[in-house]
């Protein structure tokens, strides 16, 4: 396949653009990066492999973001020796149209068209359209080749092997059908009929498995259910000797019921007896607790009222020293007071010196503000300078390299141009001859005298004139994209020297020095400029707006105002504590100036305020001891008023407690004269006695009745009626279960008998035996095919082990040019490079750095461009590579791709793609493409 032209028109970010590629050789595509040039090639992809009408994600990926519209490419090409002009568009109105081009030519349009081209593209190696793609991304591996027929016929006849020609590879192909009658081809597992007669097989044995398991499991029913009948007889026997055991348990229990009776009747005389008995004690207690209680009382009101007439005592002396204690706090509260009031004069007068220290201390920074702001000021103007001092037209140090880019293009041009050009040489035999440029192009011509001779390389068209006998022309057609390229090239680096005003290429270097000289001055006075603002504390952003102003910060500017503005504030007089200005000690005006006319200095202000921080101190101090006596004066008499109140109180419930003792007193003793009216204390004594003998002629009673009982036994005897009671139940719930066991298996003997066991196992067998005969048949032939099968691919993969040899005599001699005589690959029977050799040392492919992968994997693919026929091969497609490659590599990589020739001896084209021309520089006769954007 050949590539002759791609167009593309509203395809992601081109809008439009027309690329037309060489039959052959190298071109070079170049263009900054986002104009396109990966979207040349994969357009073309979804050219061949998407329908118009498809709306698939890749579809929509060629669409442009924000435009509505329908993304159309068109390409020219050749595939299977047919030319080709097809065309399609996505999303919006889809169409595809197909031109055939040659002798025959066609015309289809729509679904014809898709059709015909995919006959076409069945001719397409795709394995090799892959392979010989190396993308941004890739690594420079090369994916395994041998499913590539084009290069496996050409590996075949550099190995001499011949697979692929007469009847060997068609018996390959009867082998491998006869194998997938038998076996998946991916898998090898069995499969048809062979996996139907495995299945079946199966399928028998597991029948006969389970007719044996129902035949088993029919003998085990019959076994079961005379199990069954035993059971139940054991059941009715064992029912018949636990009813037995209840009956006589049940008698001998009546005869002891009797016995039983008289002992509840004891038991319950006993209990209404001793509740009789408690309750005449209960009352004897009360009546006892009642007189204690009475006497408790009596005391406790005599205690009170002791209580009360010591507090009465406590209470006048109380009084006594709460007064002393309030006569103490006021005395304390006038010496707080007057020493609070000398405190406050020590204070104005500490403010009078603090004021002189900040006068002072103000008008020293205000000095040194204004020293600040003057050297800002004078630095400000040699920034100024500066920037007036740099050329008024300036050469930055990219324009500068951009020249020398393009002038040494001009001499690399000229070079190859003049290089590649004939040169032609001129003998006078007589006066009058000239030499020189066609029609004025180049050097003026020269005439030659008789006998001299003249050299000149037939850049342009020559032209020998002999007045009066010959005019002979030298054209040079082969020249002609030469001289064109080396003019563009004179043309860009002429508009470019126009647009920086410069006359040569010297003249821009020295405004280019001059330009940087001057820059370097101006940083340097910005560097001190910026210092000097970061001493101050400017911060980064005022300081960026200085140096773009020229101008002094306008916040150090503020801090200059208030300092001056606070110096003035302060040189006024301040005000006294009646509203005049206030005096010092010595009768002096605070503010006012010192003694002699004279401000005074900062240290001697400084000394004033100390002598009257220490008379503020000082006054502190004794305001702090009279607030601290005034304030144990007031815990004292706080403290004896706390206790006059304690005692107070305690006096008030004193007699809130004895009135209420009192009361209580008189209460009890009315109820207890009551009580004593209705009965008397010896009465109660005599019931609870009579109660109490009751009580001891009850218990007797049930003393005998529990010795009856217990000499009958009645616990273990109902303990015998419950056990038979529970073993004749359980007896019961048995004879239950195994007559319903024996009724269901009872059942299902009949059922099992019915469906003819024995007949359905013997059936079951003839089955097994008729497919166990059908798989050994099908399994012979499996094996025999398998066998044979695996035979013949081995000797193919042993001819496929030949073909290595020839792709890496083709790698090494591609690499001997880039690395030197010692390169040397190791190559898998996939014909994937595993390892490079260089001076002797083996290092495993992916352990290379990404300079050399890359570069292997450029030579690999030449290498297998190499072998394909040119005609059934396709383009070599390089996308950006050769990136981490230094200059000498890049050089000798150059010269492999000049020799970019098949095995019939045509060009193969090679297509590179690029936003870095330079790194191709050293292609001979490479044609290139600008692409620029759209």
């Amino acid at each position: 396949m050949r590539l002759h032209r791609i167009t593309l028109r509203d395809v992601r970010g081109v809008s439009q653009r027309t690329v037309l590629l060489p039959d052959s050789g190298v071109v070079v595509v170049e263009g900054p990066n986002e104009v396109g040039k990966s979207t040349l090639l994969e357009a073309f992809d979804r050219l061949l492999d998407l329908k118009a009408t498809s709306r698939s994600a890749k579809a929509q990926a060629l669409q442009p973001i924000g435009r509505d519209v329908g993304p159309f490419v068109e390409a020219e090409f050749t595939i299977g020796g047919t030319r080709v002009r097809l065309a399609k568009q996505w999303l919006r109105s889809p169409r595809t149209e197909l031109e055939i081009l040659g002798e025959r030519p066609e015309q289809l349009a729509g679904s014809a068209a898709q059709a015909r081209l995919e006959q076409l593209v069945a001719h397409l190696d795709t394995t090799l359209w892959d392979a010989l793609r190396l993308a941004q991304s890739d690594d420079g591996t090369l994916v395994p080749l041998m499913s590539s027929g084009v290069l496996q016929q050409a590996l075949d006849a550099a190995a001499d092997a011949h697979l692929h020609d007469g009847d060997g590879e068609q018996v390959l192909g009867m082998v491998e059908d006869e194998y997938l009658r038998y076996f998946t081809g991916r898998t090898g597992r069995p499969t048809g009929d062979y996996r139907g007669a495995i299945e079946a097989y199966h399928a028998a044995s597991t029948e006969v498995a389970e007719a044996h398991r129902r035949l088993v499991e029919a003998e085990d029913l019959l076994e079961r259910q005379q199990q069954a009948r035993e059971a139940v007889g054991r059941a009715v026997e064992q029912v018949a000797g636990r009813e037995g055991d209840l009956r006589g348990a049940q008698q001998e229990a009546d005869a002891v019921a009797e016995v039983v009776a008289r002992h509840e009747k004891a038991a319950d005389r006993c209990d209404r007896a001793r509740s009789a008995a408690e309750s005449a004690r209960q009352a004897h207690a009360r009546r006892l607790e009642q007189v204690e209680g009475l006497t408790r009382l009596d005391e406790a009101v005599v205690a009170l009222e002791q209580q009360l007439a010591d507090l009465a005592d406590r209470g006048g002396s109380s009084r006594s020293r709460v007064t002393t204690a309030q006569e103490e706090l006021s005395t304390a509260e006038a010496a707080v007071e007057e020493a609070e009031d000398l405190l406050e004069r020590a204070r104005e007068t500490r403010e009078v010196a603090d004021r002189r220290v900040e006068r002072a201390r103000c008008h020293r920074e205000l000095a040194g503000l204004e020293q600040v702001v003057t050297v800002l000021d004078q630095q400000l103007r040699v920034v100024l300078r500066e920037r007036e001092s740099g050329p008024r037209a300036p050469v930055t140090e990219t324009q500068r390299r951009e020249v020398d880019r393009l002038e040494r293009d001009v001499e690399l041009l000229r070079a190859r141009h003049e290089a590649a050009s004939a040169a032609v040489q001129v003998e006078a035999w007589a006066d009058g001859v000239s030499v020189g440029a066609l029609e004025g192009s180049g050097d003026g011509p020269v005439g030659l005298r008789a006998g001299q001779v003249r050299e000149l390389a037939a850049t342009d068209d020559l032209e020998v004139l002999v007045p009066g006998a010959a005019r002979v022309v030298v054209r040079s057609p082969a020249a002609a994209a030469r001289r064109e390229e080396l003019d563009r090239a004179c043309a860009a680096l002429a508009r470019l020297l126009e647009e920086l005003g410069c006359a040569s290429v010297d003249e821009v270097a020295t405004r280019a020095d001059a330009t940087a000289q001057a820059a370097d001055r101006l940083r340097e006075s910005e560097r001190d400029l910026t210092s000097l603002l970061a001493a101050q504390g400017v911060p980064a952003a005022l300081q960026r707006e200085a140096l773009a102003t020229a101008r002094v910060p306008a916040a150090l500017q503020d801090r200059l105002r208030v300092c001056r503005e606070r110096a003035a504030a302060l040189a006024a007089p301040a005000p006294g504590p009646g509203g005049d200005a206030s005096t010092g000690p010595e009768g002096q005006q605070a503010d006012g100036p010192a003694t002699g006319g004279r401000e005074a200095t900062e240290e001697q202000a400084r000394r004033a305020a100390a002598t009257a921080a220490e008379a503020e101190r000082a006054a502190g101090r004794r305001v702090r001891q009279a607030r601290e006596a005034r304030r144990e004066a007031a815990v004292a008499a706080a403290s004896a008023r706390d206790e006059a109140a304690a005692l107070t109180a305690a006096l008030d419930r004193l007699h809130g407690r004895l009135a209420s003792e009192r009361t209580r007193l008189e209460h009890e003793r009315q109820l207890l004269e009551r009580e004593r009216v209705e009965q008397a204390d010896g009465v109660l004594l005599d019931l609870a006695r009579d109660h109490a003998e009751a009580l001891a002629a009850a218990q007797g009673e049930l003393r005998l009745a529990e010795e009856a009982v217990r000499a009958a036994d009645v616990p273990s005897l109902a303990a015998r009626v419950q056990t038979a009671q529970a073993a004749l139940a359980s007896a019961r719930d048995d004879l239950g279960r195994t007559r319903e066991l024996l009724h269901g298996l009872t059942g299902q003997v009949e059922l099992a008998a019915s469906e003819g066991r024995q007949e359905l196992y013997a059936l079951a067998e003839s089955a097994l035996d008729d497919a166990e005969r059908r798989l050994a048949v099908l399994d012979r032939r499996a094996r025999a095919v398998r066998h044979l099968r695996g035979t013949l691919r081995e000797h193919r993969e042993s001819a496929h082990r030949a073909y290595v040899r020839p792709f890496t005599d083709a790698l090494e001699r591609l690499g001997r040019q880039v690395y030197g005589p010692t390169f040397a690959v190791t190559v898998d029977e996939q014909l994937s490079v595993r390892a490079r050799t260089l001076d002797g040392l083996t290092v495993p492919f992916e352990e290379l750095s990404g300079g050399a992968k890359e570069q292997l994997g450029i030579l690999a693919r030449i290498a297998v461009a190499h072998l394909v026929d040119p005609a059934h091969g396709v383009p070599v497609v390089i996308d950006d590579a050769l990136g981490y490659s230094d200059p000498r590599r890049l050089e000798q990589m150059g010269r492999v791709f000049s020799f970019a020739r098949g095995t019939s001896g045509e060009d193969v084209q090679v297509i590179l793609l690029t936003c870095t021309p330079d790194r191709y520089a050293a292609i001979p006769d490479a044609h290139t493409v600008r692409l620029a954007a759209s």
